[in-house]
């Protein structure tokens, strides 16, 4: 295998690999959101992404948040929605 093939497995690779983690570095945690490590910097600088910074160095990101931050602001299908209001009518 040459050089230049060596990424390219290591990026097939990388999710799966990801998953058994539990604390990412900067760019792992990237990987796993699946967005830039640029917007990821944006994101912990403007507070919105929760990291570590053991060191004072370089920042750390506990798999949990990173879940937690993805699954923020959920949108309810027509169905949960519809339920939901039936519920209130019921105790009204």
């Amino acid at each position: 295998m040459d050089k230049a093939e060596t990424p390219i497995i290591q990026n097939f690779f990388a999710p799966e690999y990801l998953i058994y983690k539990e604390i990412f570095t900067h760019s792992e945690a990237s990987r796993y959101l699946g967005i830039a490590q640029s917007k990821l910097y944006k994101h912990t600088s403007s507070g919105n992404i929760t990291f570590y910074k053991p060191e004072g160095r370089h920042n750390y990101y506990h798999k949990d948040d990173l879940d937690k931050w993805m699954l923020r602001n959920k949108q309810l299908s027509n169905k949960e929605i519809s339920r939901i209001a039936e519920n209130k009518n019921r105790n009204s």
